[in-house]
């Protein structure tokens, strides 16, 4: 079995949690994904970008579905955690030829790819809802690198008050962490609280709320 430093299956089920299923097509986003998915652009990220926007869309209207696609796509073709002003056309023709991968209507596919595709520059003149509901959902999430989201680059005013107020999503702020095994030293990373057993030297840890490490 090929060894898989960044245990892409503990990161699947970890997305379950939050999302319900994914398809195939949803786990194959993952596995190809070429940089850190415990990354500032990792998982976390694409989460926190579904978050925000579905409780965007109950003020906006935008359509919940494309908003999800949009929170697993956008980020997925990125190929460092640096400047890659390209990766929103890449993960753009991802979605093209994969369509048929992608349970949309012709019309909101039309809208998913838009919004992955303009999402590294933004677009003033996006005058579609949903589109603009999924790039504020992503910049409110600039908060995880230290950065106010500003109003005026905003499109939504739902996003816009959420910025105003400091209410954008702070999802397991603590998770993921990596912690040393208390027996090897070996760096473990912690999706979640919960029972982990080190790969070095099988001795089973407990990792509590607090992010601490205890025998078991």
């Amino acid at each position: 079995m090929t060894h898989d430093p960044q245990n892409r299956t503990q990161w699947i089920e970890y997305m379950q949690e939050a999302l319900g299923d994914l398809s195939k097509f949803q786990r194959h986003l993952v596995a190809q994904f070429k940089i850190d998915l415990g990354g500032i652009h990792g998982v976390d990220h694409w989460l926190r970008v579904y978050s925000n926007g579905i409780r965007l869309s109950a003020m906006t209207g935008a359509k919940e579905e494309v908003i999800r696609w949009f929170s697993l796509l956008h980020d997925s073709c990125r190929q460092s955690n640096g400047s890659d002003p390209d990766h929103g056309p890449r993960a753009a023709n991802l979605a093209r030829n994969y369509k048929e991968e992608i349970d949309l209507p012709p019309a909101e596919l039309d809208l998913l790819i838009a919004a992955v595709a303009s999402h590294t520059i933004g677009c003033s003149t996006m005058a579609d809802i949903t589109i603009q509901t999924c790039l504020d959902a992503d910049r409110l999430d600039l908060t995880r690198i230290g950065i106010t989201p500003r109003s005026e680059l905003l499109y939504t005013s739902a996003a816009k008050m959420e910025a105003s107020q400091g209410r954008s999503s702070q999802r397991n702020a603590k998770f993921p962490i990596k912690v040393k095994c208390i027996n090897c030293g070996r760096k473990l990373q912690a999706l979640r609280p919960g029972r982990y057993q080190c790969p070095t030297c099988q001795l089973l840890v407990e990792v509590s709320e607090e992010g601490r490490i205890y025998l078991c």
